[in-house]
């Protein structure tokens, strides 16, 4: 749906607004046997690489992707020891990572596991914004649904997240 309505035949692209440079990123791959993994691919490597080399350094920018490049939640709400599936994190995520510090990313928006979290990382910081569809329940956490608002102002940003009233699983 995005690709013929908004991409303009893609599932990536980028804008600017606010003094901001967002880029959106297709972090689904599909497999042969009809699952699907975290993988940014080498044709939209190719295209962010070009997307962001003749951006001011100075500009900010803010990543929007669906599988995480980061995340915590293994650790915190599986088992830390336990190996990741292929459809947990984008498979790739350093060589992504390594792509985007060489510009000024301040933030990424992330989401697939229909939890809260933020981590900084360098001189970005990485939210996972929970979920509208539904809240996950994990051993010791609830995560209500609900959605993150951000807020740019200049170089800086804030952002909240907004639990739907009365909604949990």
């Amino acid at each position: 749906m995005f690709r013929d309505r908004a991409g303009d035949g893609a599932t990536y692209r980028s804008f600017d607004h606010k003094g901001w440079h967002f880029v959106l990123l297709d972090s689904i791959e599909g497999e042969e046997d009809g699952s699907y993994r975290g993988y940014i691919d080498k044709a939209q490597m190719s295209w962010l690489f070009e997307d962001l080399k003749n951006l001011d350094e100075e500009k900010p920018v803010c990543v929007a992707l669906h599988i995480p490049l980061v995340t915590i939640s293994a650790q915190t709400h599986i088992d830390s020891m336990e190996a990741l599936l292929s459809h947990f994190i984008v498979n790739n995520g350093t060589e992504v990572i390594q792509l985007l510090s060489n510009h000024n990313v301040r933030l990424v928006l992330q989401g697939h596991h229909h939890i809260v979290e933020e981590l900084k990382f360098m001189n970005t910081t990485y939210i996972s914004g929970g979920s509208i569809s539904h809240a996950r329940k994990y051993r010791n956490f609830v995560h209500h649904e609900g959605f993150v608002i951000v807020d740019v102002t200049g170089p800086e940003f804030n952002w909240n997240y907004c639990p739907l009233a009365g909604r949990t699983h």
